[in-house]
């Protein structure tokens, strides 16, 4: 069973919903902390959470955060996350609710994790006033960035071109034969020749280097 960290508003709406669809185990509800206190609608949102945890069978516990330091928030919110996916328990992390900034400080403490935590992570975001949510896991929120990013630092991209900088980010080091070999393993069909255009294309913007004879890699960002 997975754990889950809610960011908690004054409306438990959604948390509930969370309970009912992904049957946590333990439950940490996360409030924000503003001048060192906690507003009474969000802590009346707790003890109404931890009642409906409790008939839930699920391990309830509040998370204050300091929402006005951002650094220690966000390092409040990542050990968070590390202590409710220790022993690789997945971690469902609903956003429907909080402060926004509570919000905004909850994304990055996901951004700056560690791989292996970001794996277990599952972000959950509900549509206001229904029980639909979206889910965004680390790595689709990852291709998101970089696709908008490359098409903002160089012009828009191929679909190949970015298959090709992937082979590369992935074996560090390859050659024009390998690249190709690793593209047709994909399922995309192309010549060696057009990938030693693309090569010289992404090497001519920058996002690629040679780093030995017939031998490239992607340039670090």
């Amino acid at each position: 069973m997975p754990s889950a960290l809610i960011l908690l508003g004054f409306d438990v709406g959604h948390a509930v919903a969370s309970l009912l669809n992904f049957r946590p185990s333990v439950l940490l509800a996360a409030v924000a902390v503003v001048d060192g206190s906690v507003d009474p609608r969000a802590a009346a949102a707790y003890s109404h959470l931890e009642q409906l945890a409790i008939m839930a069978r699920a391990k309830c516990g509040r998370l204050d955060v300091d929402v006005l330091d951002v650094e220690k928030a966000v390092k409040t919110l990542r050990d968070a996350l590390i202590g409710l996916a220790r022993e690789g328990v997945p971690v469902i992390v609903d956003v429907g609710g909080g402060m926004r900034l509570l919000v905004l400080e909850t994304l990055l403490a996901i951004l700056s994790a560690r791989k292996w935590l970001q794996d277990l992570l599952k972000v959950v975001a509900y549509v206001e006033g229904t029980t639909r949510y979206i889910e965004l896991d680390y790595n689709r929120i990852l291709r998101i960035v970089k696709t908008y990013r490359t098409q903002e630092e160089g012009g828009e991209l191929t679909y190949v071109d970015r298959a090709v900088l992937e082979v590369l980010e992935r074996r560090g080091t390859a050659t024009l034969r390998q690249v190709h070999e690793e593209l047709v393993k994909q399922g995309i069909t192309t010549s060696k020749q057009n990938v030693s255009r693309i090569l010289l294309k992404l090497e001519g913007k920058g996002y690629v280097r040679r780093v030995g004879r017939g031998l490239y890699a992607k340039t670090p960002p």
